[in-house]
C-alpha cells in the first residue's frame, strides 16, 4: 500500500503530464503453444515489481487475468512514468524471453484507475 500512495504523490506532482507510455508483453494462452510462458511471465512481473520499488515507483507493472473455463490467458503491461528505465525494461524483457507485443500511450486517468483498483475487475496481485 506504501508504494501506492508514493505512485499517487509521483503523479499528483506531474500533472503537466497528460501522458504516459504503456509496454505491453506478448500474454500466456494455453490455447496457443508459442504464447508467453507462464513461470516466466511471473518472473518478470516480479522483477519490474523490483525495478518498481527501486526506481521510487517509475513503473507501474499489472497482470490482467483473462482466464474462463476454457482455457488461462494472463496479460502483462507495464506502465513507465519516466523515460530514464525503458531501457532496464526493455533488458529485463530480453533477460526473461518475453517479446514486446506493443507500445501506446495511457492517460493519467488511466494510471489513477489502475491505482484505485478500479480500471479493472481482474487485475491481479
Amino acid at each position: 500500500m506504501l508504494y501506492l500512495r508514493r505512485f499517487s504523490k509521483y503523479i499528483s506532482e506531474n500533472k503537466d503530464t497528460n501522458t504516459y507510455q504503456e509496454i505491453e508483453f506478448v500474454c500466456h494462452n494455453s490455447d496457443y503453444s508459442d504464447s508467453t510462458n507462464r513461470e516466466r511471465q511471473m518472473e518478470l512481473y516480479k522483477d519490474l515489481k523490483e525495478l518498481q520499488k527501486s526506481s521510487d515507483n517509475k513503473a507501474l507493472p499489472y497482470i490482467q487475468d483473462f482466464c474462463d473455463d476454457s482455457h488461462d490467458e494472463y496479460s502483462l503491461a507495464v506502465i513507465i512514468m519516466d523515460d530514464g528505465i525503458i531501457g532496464k525494461v526493455k533488458e529485463l524483457s530480453k533477460e526473461h524471453g518475453i517479446e514486446i507485443d506493443l507500445y501506446h500511450d495511457v492517460s493519467n486517468e488511466k494510471v489513477d484507475k489502475i491505482i484505485r483498483g478500479d480500471m479493472y475487475d481482474n487485475l491481479l496481485d
